[in-house]
């Protein structure tokens, strides 16, 4: 098994070759404040740890625990996919961004919401606001080439979102709606659209869920550097 070191923006961090071998998931850890000796001691510890005693529940997806080193704080485990394509891996990262290195981006972008028929009639009753943050995720810009959001993604939402509208259901509500508008019956027009605006809610938390996960990626993943 190797451990290999890299570097995200100020922080380096390491990932394993090999460990899935015993455990099925490599290690990817990126915690702020280490160097590279105390990023490598913490995954050595944690690899031999989990050799021994498999995925137990004491490193379970969603724990959180406190380092022991005061400067470092709280760090966080999730079972997802690497951002570096090595397969599954036991993501360790800093709980807290005391770097300040987060930025808010929409799931859903305002450039869509501005064009796609189903978000217009929504946003016109008040159902959809690309701005709330039920449409909302926070990210590390130095994980990625750019903040250029990829086609793919933004492809497939705007696809979903039309099966929605294609729908007789959906025409005989947007008529409804519509005519409701017309007279100034807001709340009417609300009822009438708020089945789609669940099933966009649910669209969202999926989409949130798939790129904490790294099933699915907003922008293009940066290559690791050498420390």
């Amino acid at each position: 098994m190797e451990i290999i070191p890299f570097r995200s923006g100020e922080t380096v961090g390491a990932y394993t070759v090999g460990l899935s071998a015993f455990i099925g998931r490599e290690i990817e850890f990126e915690v702020d404040g280490l160097d590279q000796r105390g990023v490598t001691l913490r995954v050595a510890n944690a690899s031999s740890y989990l050799i021994a005693n498999g995925l137990d529940k004491n490193i379970e997806s969603g724990t959180v625990y406190k380092d022991d080193d005061e400067n470092i704080g709280h760090v966080a485990v999730l079972h997802r996919n690497s951002r570096f394509r090595i397969g599954p891996v036991i993501s360790f990262f800093s709980l807290q961004d005391r770097a300040g290195r987060l930025k808010t981006y929409q799931i859903i972008p305002s450039s869509l919401a501005r064009n796609h028929p189903l978000l217009i009639m929504l946003g016109k009753v008040g159902l959809f606001d690309p701005a709330k943050s039920e449409n909302l995720i926070e990210l590390r810009p130095d994980h990625y080439v750019s903040e250029a959001r990829l086609e793919i993604l933004d492809g497939g939402v705007s696809q979903e979102l039309s099966k929605m509208l294609a729908t007789d259901a959906y025409a005989e509500a947007d008529t409804n709606a519509r005519r409701a508008l017309a007279s100034g019956d807001i709340a009417s027009a609300r009822a009438f659209l708020l089945p789609w605006a669940e099933e966009v809610g649910e669209l969202q938390k999926a989409l949130q869920l798939a790129l904490t996960l790294r099933d699915a990626f907003l922008f293009m993943p940066a290559a690791p550097r050498s420390p």
